[in-house]
């Protein structure tokens, strides 16, 4: 998966790139390998909030968290993308196929 992080008016910690880096490839496990991924992180005043877009080839996912701590909200924004990931994939995998009739 092809991850990229960004900071708008924020510094963006090596600590802060490796928890983000680490927390896709767990959902580009769920996903695809296939897939990219954009992180960008915001700092207004002392308000911090993450925005995690995912694009694979069927799906994109999209999540987004505010906080007052880079770090918890990075957390925060990596996990509801990990649930819509799931979530979508458990779709996938219960959706009943219709035979075409002829």
């Amino acid at each position: 998966m092809e991850i990229k992080v960004a900071g708008r008016h924020a510094k963006v910690s090596e600590k802060t790139r490796n928890a983000a880096e680490t927390g896709l490839q767990r959902i580009a496990k769920v996903v695809g390998k296939s897939s990219s991924a954009n992180v960008t992180l915001t700092k207004e005043n002392a308000r911090q909030s993450a925005g995690v877009t995912i694009a694979s080839k069927r799906h994109t996912i999209v999540a987004k968290a505010d906080g007052f701590d880079q770090d918890r909200v990075l957390r925060a924004a990596v996990q509801k993308a990990e649930t819509q990931a799931q979530r979508y994939r458990t779709r996938q995998r219960t959706r009943k196929r219709k035979p075409v009739s002829e």
